[in-house]
């Protein structure tokens, strides 16, 4: 980190903190929750008061269910029909799940850019009752936007530097009202972030078409206009054109000039593919580390994570390590769960060693027909068991609440489920 950067984190720090102090009222002593987590010898523990003992977050995935036919996310059954909620909770711990991983829409806790959404968080509190009251454990994660169809319009419209200072104020607003709920196992700050390369209008990719027709997406994407980011970063490292010049031979390239310097290619035979690829980690690794920042002003006791395609360039803004992990493709012949085993060592083998890790993700959404569901389990747990502290799998409903579209998908959901439960720790 150079002075400059470390300065500014500073700075970005005190004004937090003068604005929670302002705007929020916190306190200088606050009241811990009765029971927090913390991490010992790369494992998680549960204390409260002198009290301790190990934890092993291992659950599910609550980022949808089914009611009547229609694919709901977790705010529209909280309007509608709450008692699903505590249903499926209760369901989940039945199945041995001790953790459950819920997803805050953006706007369920704001109602604009600069104004909170009273009512969201009334339905966030009534959330983590439900979750206490079924012994499960919350990971929380912030910012959502699950469904296109339903992001506002403040926040289609917001440029770069105004959703930077949405984002900071979810994240303090959640992380004030939830300081002291023992139901919080972590803070996750998104599911999937990425940075874009170059400028899109996109929020949100990685997306599938739900029977009902509704479309879900999963993948979180920020700075839609990264190219000015870019060139106002290359502006203040270089100075001048002179300077530009002698440092990239290539300058100025067609198109290109000193106000608007261009994007390289997304391809490592490009000169500036490097040089490029280094910042634009940086700036994902800034965007984790000021909201995990703002999250710590607030509430200095519940755990940071973030579920991360690549958790690497996150490694000073969390406590551990989250990773996604799904079965590969296998052609005809192959052996399917060899595959699996080495796909997913090598996968393993990328993040960073010095934190504990959560597999936050696993289903197997393909496998060949002839290859048990329950060996797909015991193949994932042998492979990562000596590497990770907890595991999180799906659930969306009970089996016959939900919409199938082929029979088969309905027999691996109730088998996953029996696999699941009998693995779940004692």
């Amino acid at each position: 980190m150079s002075l400059y950067d470390a300065g500014m984190r500073r700075h970005v720090l005190l004004l937090i903190s003068l604005g929670c102090l302002v705007s929020l009222g916190c306190h200088a002593a606050r009241p811990e929750p009765a029971e927090r987590f913390t991490i010992e010898d790369g494992r998680f523990v549960l204390r409260r008061g002198q009290e301790s003992r190990p934890f092993t977050p291992w659950g599910f995935n609550y980022d949808r269910t089914v009611v009547d036919g229609r694919d709901m996310l977790l705010e529209d059954v909280m309007r509608e029909r709450p008692a699903i909620v505590n249903e499926d909770f209760a369901a989940m711990r039945r199945l041995g799940g001790n953790t459950v991983r819920i997803f805050i829409s953006t706007s369920e806790v704001l109602a604009s850019p600069d104004r909170v959404n009273d009512e969201g968080l009334q339905r966030l509190d009534r959330v983590l009752d439900m979750a206490g009251a079924n012994g499960l454990k919350v990971i929380l994660v912030g910012l959502a936007t699950i469904r296109p169809a339903s992001i506002p319009e403040w926040m289609q419209n917001a440029s770069d530097e105004q959703m930077e200072a949405a984002e900071l104020l979810f994240w303090r607003t959640v992380a004030r009202a939830c300081r002291r709920r023992s139901e919080i196992f972590t803070y996750d700050l998104q599911n999937e972030p990425v940075v874009h390369w170059s400028n899109s209008d996109n929020w949100i990719v990685g997306c599938f078409d739900m029977p009902d027709g509704q479309r879900f997406c999963y993948v979180h994407q920020h700075y839609r206009q990264i190219e000015s980011k870019w060139t106002r970063h290359v502006q203040a490292k270089y100075g001048t054109v002179e300077a530009l010049r002698q440092h990239w031979p290539d300058f100025p390239r067609t198109g290109e000039t000193w106000d608007r310097i261009a994007v390289p290619a997304f391809d490592g035979k490009d000169p500036r593919f490097a040089e490029y690829a280094a910042w634009n980690r940086g700036v994902f690794a800034a965007w984790a580390q000021r909201l995990a920042d703002a999250i710590r002003v607030e509430d200095d006791t519940h755990l940071i994570t973030v579920g991360a395609l690549d958790p690497a360039p996150l490694a000073e803004a969390v406590d551990f390590y989250c990773y996604h992990l799904y079965p590969p493709a296998a052609g005809p012949g192959e052996d399917y769960l060899a595959k699996c085993r080495q796909d997913w060592e090598q996968r393993l083998s990328k993040v960073p060693a010095d934190k504990p890790l959560v597999i936050e993700e696993f289903y197997p959404m393909w496998k060949p027909a002839g290859v048990p569901t329950a060996d797909v389990l015991e193949t994932m747990l042998d492979v990562t068991r000596d590497r990770c502290a907890g595991w999180i799998s799906f659930y969306w409903g009970a089996a016959d609440r939900l919409t199938w579209v082929a029979t088969e998908n309905r027999r691996l959901y109730e088998e996953w489920q029996e696999a699941w439960s009998a693995h779940a720790p004692k």
